[in-house]
């Protein structure tokens, strides 16, 4: 029998109702909201765990065929379901509980046309913001790379350090690039986000230039049930671009995973530097804000 309940949240983000979507979203396969995606977003930096209470769940007995819930903020709503009979249903429970002060966007995959309409039906209509993931199938052959002289490529299993990685996905990803020692809540958001479940830290790795910074870091994801990795975060330090060390982090790191049993990854991005190194647009969804909202 169908049913419907909230997310429930008792204080470990990574127990209960967690487990029960990552094992749907695994079994779904589907690359626009892979296990990756939903396994990174609890230690995204705006998400905030009394969002989850919020989520809805669709379930029958106790197999989940639906889920509302954010894409990291209130206002930017996710859906996944197995059962488009739900839709009309999924939607307007987003509308009215997954709003940021009555804002409110759906990401509906440009395939997805009973979603397209069930959004148009709920005062929904597309814009000109999308999202493309991009996937690269994992051949050892093509992986090949080199590093320049005195640096070396390291794993965050033997070499982790969260101020390095502080420094340079601040100084990659911000203007902020000043020699400064990190704060300890920065500190902690990076272990937070790395010394976790379900975290492989031998996937993640980082080349180590020879004044021993980080010059280039890759986040990789990936568990044995699914054959499909995922890649969050890429970063070079801009000290240090032009010397092709992005690319080898990200062989690497796709190395491993394929000695694991992966077959492809997916990155949440289009940017040149994907598709240069071998990955592919594969489908494209574009986000739906909701009239008057």
């Amino acid at each position: 029998m169908l049913h419907f309940r909230n997310y429930q949240y008792a204080g470990n983000l990574f127990e209960g109702d967690f487990l029960l979507v990552r094992d749907f979203l695994l079994k779904l396969n589907n690359p626009t909201y892979s296990f990756g995606w939903w396994d990174h977003q609890m230690t995204r930096p705006s998400f905030r765990a009394e969002y989850l209470n919020r989520f809805g769940l669709w379930l029958r007995g106790e197999r989940l065929v639906g889920i509302a819930c954010v894409d990291e903020n209130l206002g930017n709503g996710i859906l996944s379901y197995t059962d488009s009979s739900l839709l009309d249903e999924m939607v307007s429970y987003a509308k009215e509980h997954l709003h940021d002060e009555g804002k409110m966007f759906l990401l509906i995959p440009d395939m997805d046309k009973a979603y397209q309409e069930a959004a148009a039906r709920a005062g929904f209509y597309p814009t000109q913001e999308r999202d493309t993931e991009s996937v690269i199938q994992i051949d050892a052959e093509k992986l090949r790379y080199t590093l320049p002289e005195g640096y070396r490529i390291v794993s965050m299993a033997d070499h982790y350090d969260a101020a390095k990685i502080e420094r340079i996905t601040r100084r990659g990803f911000t203007e902020n690039r000043a020699e400064r020692a990190p704060s300890l809540i920065e500190l902690d958001a990076i272990d937070r986000w790395l010394c976790r479940p379900y975290i492989d830290l031998d996937l993640h790795v980082a080349v180590i230039a020879p004044d021993e910074t980080f010059a280039a870091f890759c986040g990789m994801w990936r568990t044995a049930e699914s054959t499909m990795a995922f890649v969050e975060p890429v970063v070079t330090d801009p000290d240090y671009q032009m010397k092709g060390l992005g690319r080898t982090v990200v062989y690497e790191a796709l190395s491993r995973c394929g000695k694991l049993g992966a077959t492809s990854a997916v990155v949440f991005s289009t940017k040149q530097f994907y598709f240069s190194i071998g990955f592919r647009p594969n489908t494209t969804s574009t986000w739906w804000k909701l009239k008057n909202g």
